[in-house]
């Protein structure tokens, strides 16, 4: 370790250690150490004119989860703040940074480096939630983790980074009315039942989302079973479509010798399936 270094340490630890008492100086002195990395007990204890063994206990107690400047109790009162009982400890630990560094909270170089650790973050949640999650999600979950932060400035920090998030797709419409001229009437009279087979159909389209995109089926259903007695599958919605199911139920039941005398095909009023 540089001598410099070891003289510029000690004139801190000066300037701090005078407002603290005997415990709370140890903490520090273990925290200076930690900082330091390997070698910095030595280091620390040489600069504050200490044994090494104080330093290495207060690393040991920091270790443990204690703080090194936290609330103190004074004689005759409650917990109270370090800053509230030495009034001189404040300006003692502003003594400690450039002052270039350090202005007030809402200073330009104070908010662009809060802006920095809280753009780490959402890109870390971001990530962690397959780059799925938008603002609103973000922001809930930065508020879990204990952040304070608005929902805009989550969105603002978002937009700069050219994150977003997944945005959900709307439904196809596999209805779509046919003219009114064109609709052709309805046999069944909204009675949807049948006392033998091949009596009743029904049909429908409904759409699937896929990896590769929407894919649309399209399916005839035996009224008395149930039964799904023809479909067809496609990705994009043609008149085909709903014929195509049709066509396979036909041949399905033809070739299994059933009698489709007075058969009645019933679709809803779709420009596919507009037939009987």
């Amino acid at each position: 370790m540089a001598d410099g270094t070891e003289a510029v340490l000690a004139a801190q630890l000066g300037k701090l250690l005078p407002h603290l008492d005997e415990r709370q100086q140890r903490l520090v002195l273990g925290a200076a150490a930690g900082v330091f990395g390997h070698g910095g007990v030595r280091v620390v204890a040489r600069a504050a004119g200490v044994a090494e063994s104080t330093v290495s206990r207060a690393v040991g107690e920091l270790d443990c989860g204690l703080e090194p400047l936290g609330r103190v109790r004074a004689s005759g009162a409650g917990r109270k703040r370090l800053a509230d009982i030495d009034p001189g400890l404040v300006p003692a630990l502003l003594s400690l940074i450039e002052p270039d560094q350090r202005g007030d909270p809402e200073s330009p170089q104070a908010r662009s480096l809060r802006d920095e650790h809280l753009t780490e973050e959402i890109r870390r949640i971001h990530e962690a939630n397959y780059s799925v999650y938008g603002a609103r999600k973000v922001h809930a979950a930065l508020l879990r983790e204990g952040h304070e932060v608005a929902r805009c400035t989550v969105e603002r920090l978002m937009r700069r980074a050219g994150l977003r998030g997944v945005i959900r797709a709307k439904s196809p419409r596999t209805t779509r009315p046919a003219p009114e001229t064109a609709r052709p009437a309805d046999p069944v009279e909204r009675a949807f039942t049948a006392s033998a087979p091949n009596q009743l159909w029904v049909a429908d389209i409904t759409y699937i989302r896929t990896f590769s995109g929407w894919v649309y089926a399209a399916f005839v259903i035996d009224v008395l079973s149930r039964m799904v007695v023809g479909w067809q599958v496609a990705t994009s919605l043609y008149t085909d479509l709903a014929l195509d199911a049709l066509e396979m139920a036909i041949c399905r039941r033809r070739h299994a010798g059933g009698d489709l005398t007075g058969l009645i095909h019933h679709s809803d009023r779709g420009v596919q399936g507009g037939f009987k």
